[in-house]
């Protein structure tokens, strides 16, 4: 309206002056409005969940800022506490690397700076091991998660569990295979209590539970001090959100670059857990790097997707690609006869697609 009046006002001008009689001038074309912005349609995520056979599910979909989408199936809700079961080990693994990166562990750390009775005699595997290792799961100790020894013993101190580990000795040298078990952690977990002074409790309430707000993520007190790190946490899928935004954010992982390093690209790969020995996804600090093509490609390691499921069906992923992330909640050990694990990854490999159509 504004450019028309002034070229409006133009035309009269030039009408009454005395000039020639020259034609006026022609009117400027008006700009077109701003394009309007819309929020992304997950709605056909709430379809997807409704035809799955989970009868109880929760799921949350959101970016840096925080949550974009909620949809609660039965009798679930985003902030139920709820066994997560290997989920824990992405939350175990941005604690460490808090610790990393505030100098408290370094990534080549091994454990004999740490721990009193750990050797560091040259030509002794167990010396070469370095945090890395450990949270990657290539160290050489190699117990499969369903014999976790004296993982989870609540009789026994950490230290005392860690020592039987340690005497038992490695399956294979460090770095040369990857191999998804519980004792990886449980040895981070005594060099991350020995290096700060302070218990794996103590350091999730410090480091994450009070600066983003968490009141439902903790190891059952029960477990006493030797929980299983890798797989013994609770937690919820609203303080879940709370971490995945933090990490988009940039505020709790600063050095992206590192934090996503494939820990596995030189390893022979010895196991992985029932669902995903069919898929060559890799790993990296407590998670996995997704892959969709049949074969781990250079293509899978930048700007990947990372994802930590469950034996529960609860199931965390962030897409750094498309700068979103995701939660499948579930609690369950078994649905319809299938383990609630496979129900929830095959449920978000189809959540994803919906969602990168949308974004895109």
């Amino acid at each position: 309206m504004r450019a028309i009046m002034l070229g409006s006002a133009m035309v009269t001008l030039v009408s009454c002056s005395g000039g020639g009689g020259g034609s006026s001038p022609a009117l400027p074309t008006p700009a077109p409005p701003p394009p309007v912005a819309t929020e992304p349609d997950f709605s056909a995520v709430a379809t997807e969940a409704d035809a799955s056979t989970a009868p109880d599910l929760a799921i949350l979909i959101g970016d840096e800022t925080g949550v974009l989408y909620s949809y609660e199936k039965g009798d679930f809700e985003t902030d139920d506490q709820v066994a997560i079961a290997s989920a824990s080990k992405m939350i175990f693994g941005l604690l460490i690397w808090d610790l990393i990166e505030s100098g408290d562990l370094n990534r080549s750390d091994t454990p004999d700076t740490y721990i009193d009775f750990w050797t560091d005699m040259a030509g002794d595997g167990r010396s070469d091991i370095t945090l890395d290792q450990l949270l990657g799961f290539t160290s050489g100790f190699n117990e499969p998660p369903g014999n976790p020894g004296c993982i989870s013993d609540n009789t026994i101190t950490l230290t005392d569990c860690v020592e039987t580990i340690y005497l038992d000795g490695l399956d294979t040298m460090p770095g040369d295979a990857f191999f998804y078990g519980p004792e990886h952690m449980q040895i981070a977990g005594l060099m991350a209590t020995e290096a700060t002074g302070q218990s794996i409790a103590a350091l999730i309430d410090a480091r994450l539970s009070q600066p983003l707000g968490l009141t439902q993520t903790a190891y059952p007190a029960i477990a006493g001090n030797n929980p299983r790190f890798s797989g013994q946490m609770q937690s919820s899928a609203d303080d879940v959100s709370r971490l995945l935004t933090a990490v988009l954010a940039g505020d709790l992982v600063t050095d992206r670059t590192g934090y996503l390093e494939d820990r596995t690209a030189t390893v022979t790969f010895g196991s992985r857990p029932s669902g995903l020995d069919a898929l060559d996804w890799h790993y990296g600090f407590g998670f996995w790097k997704e892959c969709d093509d049949l074969s781990y490609t250079a293509a899978c390691d930048a700007n990947p997707i990372i994802s930590s499921p469950g034996a529960f069906g609860f199931t965390p992923w962030i897409d750094f690609e498309r700068g979103y992330w995701g939660i499948v909640a579930i609690e369950a050990l078994t649905i319809a006869g299938r383990p609630a694990s496979q129900v929830s990854v095959e449920l978000q490999q189809e959540i994803q697609l919906i969602i990168e159509a949308e974004l895109e």
